[in-house]
C-alpha cells in the first residue's frame, strides 16, 4: 500500500473518531438542557436578609425573564446581569441550593436616617452623610430627623445641609448607637443644633460639643424618665459644670 493511500486512511479514522465525539458532546449538551427544562423548574424559593420587603417582592424583582421559572436559568442570568436599582437594596444574589430550588441573598443598604424633600419625598444616608436612597416609601426602622426640608436631594451627593450641621448630627447618631441608646427621632431646632427623642422625652445636646461624655450619661438617666415626656437639657454640660436638668412638661 502506498505511502499517500496509508495517510489518507489514517485521515479518515482521525475524522471519524472526532466527528462521534463531537456529536457525543452535542448530545450530552443537547440532555443536559432537555434534563434542566424539564427537571429544574423552581419549586422553592428562600429569601435571606431582606428586611424591608417581603419575598414575594424581592422574587418579583430578580426573578425575571421568559425562563424565571427555571433554577439553571435563573442562577446564571443573575450572575451574569445582576439585578440593579432595586430600591434599599445593595445587591441579590442568586444561588441554586438545590434542581428545584433557589436562595436569593440580599444585601440591603446602609442607612443611618433620613429627611424630607421639598418635593414630597425622602432622602435616606448613611453614616458619612452621603444620599443612599430617594424614594416616597418611609421605613420604619431608620431614624426620621425634621426640623429641615432639603431643597433637594440626589444619590452619591452629601445631604445638602451646613456641613457644620450635618458632621454634628452624624456625630451625635454614631455616639448614640455606640453606647445604645435607643432613640425613636432627630430633630434639628430653629438654632441648626441637632437632638433627638426617646419616646416623649426630648435630648438638647446645643452645639454637639463633650458628646461622647454627654451620651454616655442618658444610659443612666432615661430609664428614671420612663412614663414622662420633657426636655432634658445637655447643651450646658461640661466636665466643669455636670449639672442636668430635666425640664417636665406641664399637662
Amino acid at each position: 500500500m502506498g505511502k499517500g493511500k496509508k495517510n489518507k486512511k489514517k485521515k479518515s479514522v482521525v475524522w471519524f473518531y472526532l466527528g462521534n465525539i463531537i456529536l457525543g458532546v452535542i448530545i450530552i449538551i443537547v440532555a443536559a438542557f432537555i434534563a434542566m427544562y424539564m427537571f429544574c423548574n423552581v419549586h422553592d424559593v428562600q429569601v435571606v436578609g431582606s428586611k424591608y420587603y417581603d419575598p414575594i417582592e424581592i422574587e418579583e424583582y430578580v426573578l425575571t425573564g421568559k425562563y424565571k421559572n427555571n433554577a439553571v436559568y435563573v442562577t446564571f442570568d443573575n450572575a451574569l446581569h445582576p439585578k440593579k436599582n432595586i430600591p434599599f437594596v445593595e445587591s441579590a444574589k442568586v444561588k441554586m441550593t438545590s434542581y428545584d430550588k433557589v436562595e436569593i441573598k440580599v444585601k440591603e443598604k446602609s442607612m443611618m436616617g433620613f429627611m424630607a424633600v421639598a418635593d414630597g419625598t425622602f432622602a435616606y444616608f448613611n453614616d458619612e452623610g452621603e444620599v443612599v436612597e430617594v424614594s416616597d416609601r418611609i421605613l420604619d426602622d431608620i431614624l426620621p430627623v425634621s426640623g429641615v426640608v432639603l431643597e433637594s436631594a440626589e444619590v452619591g451627593q452629601h445631604v445638602a445641609i451646613d456641613e457644620k450641621q450635618l458632621n454634628n448630627m452624624l456625630n451625635i447618631i454614631k455616639v448614640l448607637r455606640k453606647n445604645n441608646v435607643a432613640v425613636t427621632s432627630g430633630n434639628f431646632d430653629e438654632a441648626g443644633n441637632f437632638g433627638v427623642f426617646s419616646g416623649a422625652v426630648y435630648i438638647n445636646f446645643g452645639n454637639g460639643s463633650d458628646i461622647d461624655e454627654k451620651v454616655k450619661r442618658l444610659n443612666y438617666i432615661l430609664p428614671k424618665l420612663v412614663d414622662m415626656s420633657g426636655i432634658l437639657h445637655l447643651e450646658d454640660w461640661s466636665t466643669q459644670d455636670t449639672d442636668i436638668v430635666f425640664e417636665k412638661t406641664t399637662e
